[in-house]
């Protein structure tokens, strides 16, 4: 299996019902339903620990559920992006740019 197949079954799964994990599932269902949120808000609003978001949001990035617009002070600013985009954007090939971008080198 290689990465971005890795990536189509990580996406499916969070975005089918009751089969991944729920914290990370809920915080994507979050964003798509709250819009462009902090992590700081999506714990406060969600009534969950800080410490528990940050990793669920890191994961939706490296995922391309989710994507960072912007900052507001020191923290960033996150949306969720729908499940049919990031899967698309599985099917794309990375341009060198992107590989040094995301310090990926495919040989």
């Amino acid at each position: 299996m290689n990465t971005n197949e890795i990536k189509r079954a990580k996406i499916k799964e969070i975005t089918d019902n009751g089969r991944a994990e729920n914290m990370r599932r809920n915080v994507w269902r979050y964003l798509r339903a709250m819009g462009a949120s902090t992590t700081d808000q999506i714990a406060s609003r969600m009534g969950m620990s800080v410490l528990s978001v940050r990793p669920r949001v890191t994961e939706l990035l490296q995922l391309g559920l989710a994507r960072l617009t912007g900052k507001i002070h020191s923290n960033g600013v996150y949306e969720a992006i729908e499940a049919e985009d990031a899967l698309q954007m599985t099917e794309e090939p990375l341009h060198a740019n992107e590989q040094l971008k995301f310090g990926v080198d495919f040989i």
